[in-house]
């Protein structure tokens, strides 16, 4: 079981990048307020266990996540 957190930064273009992040570490999405794709990040180890269906899960879960909360100001930390 995976819980997701979002986080967003501003990257040097003055972009704001909200990334989706499993907890633990196993998988992340980043994207642009737009909603592009800007990064994926997989610890193949961690993943390769859950197969083919549960990758896809995890990732569509991120990335939806990450999209859903494009435009939402985060409270800083």
């Amino acid at each position: 079981m995976h819980s997701i957190t979002v986080t967003q930064f501003k990257d040097d273009d003055d972009d704001i990048i909200t990334t989706a992040e499993t907890d633990p570490a196993a998988m992340s999405v980043s994207v642009l307020t737009t909603g592009e794709i800007v990064d994926v990040d997989a610890s193949v180890d961690k993943l390769r266990a859950l197969g083919v269906d549960g990758l896809k899960e995890l990732f569509v879960t991120c990335a939806q996540a990450a999209f859903a909360h494009r435009y939402d100001p985060l409270l800083p930390e």
